[in-house]
């Protein structure tokens, strides 16, 4: 990869001039986001630097934020920030931010980031369990990272706890018993668990709560300013995605089709 990106820079001719403001998510998913140099720049995770090889195959310069997630999207809905890596697409964030689409006007999983599984996390005695659309032997409720669309889902079941729903604040209530479970994105769980004392009293449900694939977004203001270069951006994830998976362990499955069910809710990753 470092052959690959000393050609880059080389041939890549900036299509902006200032850098672009890119935020994402800035500490709910350590450790399970590695940090790596792309282009000069530190992206932490598959996605982000998906997204950071995708600029830089565009010839866009660009600086990269971690920030809270809910301040990430409303700076980059606002049009503070240019861009947030990693959203999940509602029908309500294509009013704030500018998705890539298909010929139908529907997001176009093969531009997307990556595809993420959540998955409900529960004790190894807890009696709750998941049947792909109801939950039962529910107690205490369940939890989810703040302003996650499995949060919204969670609520929309009558499940959601109002215990403190951090990473490890929430696994930590599962383990003493005080949570039924906790929603969390599957390849963020495994190197949770992985370094956790603990992981062999956590078991993961089957099916997955909910699936979701990760976009790279626009502010609707760079998108009417300049819609050749985020189109340019877009186009070159596929590459920049399978450039990544070559050169680190796969964190999540490839990009698959839509669920034909989205829930109607507000938010989302």
């Amino acid at each position: 990869m470092k052959l690959l990106f000393a050609v880059l820079s080389l041939f890549s001719m900036p299509l902006w001039a200032a850098p672009l403001q890119i935020c994402y998510e800035d500490n709910e998913h350590s450790p399970a986001l590695p940090k790596q140099m792309v282009q000069g720049v530190a992206a932490y995770g598959a996605h982000s630097q998906t997204a950071t090889l995708a600029f830089s195959l565009a010839g866009v310069p660009i600086e990269l934020h971690r920030i809270p997630w809910k301040r990430c999207l409303h700076e980059a809905a606002i049009g503070k920030m240019d861009g947030v890596i990693g959203i999940g697409w509602t029908a309500q964030r294509q009013q704030q931010l500018a998705f890539p689409l298909d010929a139908q006007q529907q997001p176009d999983a093969s531009l997307s980031l990556m595809q993420v599984d959540y998955h409900i996390y529960t004790h190894q005695h807890q009696p709750l369990s998941w049947d792909g659309s109801r939950l039962s032997g529910v107690k205490f409720g369940l939890s989810a990272p703040q302003g996650f669309v499995v949060e919204q889902k969670l609520k929309q079941l009558n499940a959601l706890s109002t215990l403190p729903s951090g990473l490890n604040a929430g696994l930590e209530l599962v383990l003493n018993r005080r949570l039924d479970g906790y929603v969390l994105a599957e390849f963020v769980a495994d190197a949770q668990l992985k370094q956790h004392p603990k992981a062999a009293l956590i078991k993961k449900l089957q099916p997955p709560f909910y699936q979701q694939p990760l976009f790279l977004a626009f502010s609707l203001q760079l998108a009417q300013l300049q819609p050749d270069v985020i189109k340019q951006v877009w186009l070159q994830i596929p590459k920049a995605r399978d450039t990544i998976a070559k050169e680190v362990e796969p964190l999540s499955k490839p990009p698959a089709q839509l669920p034909e069910h989205q829930p109607s809710v507000n938010c989302c990753r």
